[in-house]
């Protein structure tokens, strides 16, 4: 009888404990698979020949930069590589569903200041969690 008995609470032990780890596995799965993505503007700095531009600063704003008026608040700005390309995390600036306009222009550093060497002046509607790829095209 005793056999019988610690047998049956062996038995369920050991399906309680496969039960449980069942149960560990579905959650790790699950909490692997709601990760994000990042939210990134890829930049890519060419002149009108289509050659990539280094050491371009690329600036985005929530409006849109002229001539007439003094420059907006800069809410992010990278400077383009080797490749001519420049990136904007921003994950952590942009934390809504919602999308929303935002606009980029691009600078070249001579001495100490900065100069506007825009030719195109992307407009961007972008999201948590979105990534997009565009151009900016520079004198």
């Amino acid at each position: 009888m005793k056999k019988l008995f610690y047998s049956l609470a062996l038995f369920s032990l050991l399906v309680s404990c496969r039960s449980e780890c069942t149960e560990e596995s579905s959650s790790t799965e699950t909490e692997t698979s709601t990760q994000t993505s990042p939210t990134l503007v890829k930049m890519n700095v060419l002149n009108s020949q289509s050659v990539a531009q280094k050491d371009v600063v690329v600036m985005m704003f929530k409006t849109k930069v002229t001539s007439a008026s003094n420059l907006p608040t800069i809410e992010k700005q990278a400077t383009s590589d080797a490749n001519g390309l420049a990136t904007l995390d921003l994950s952590s600036y942009i934390t809504s569903n919602i999308a929303a306009t935002y606009y980029f222009e691009a600078f070249k550093k001579e001495g100490n200041n900065l100069v506007w060497v825009s030719k195109t002046h992307p407009e961007i509607s972008i999201k948590k969690n979105q990534q997009v790829t565009t151009s900016i095209i520079v004198n």
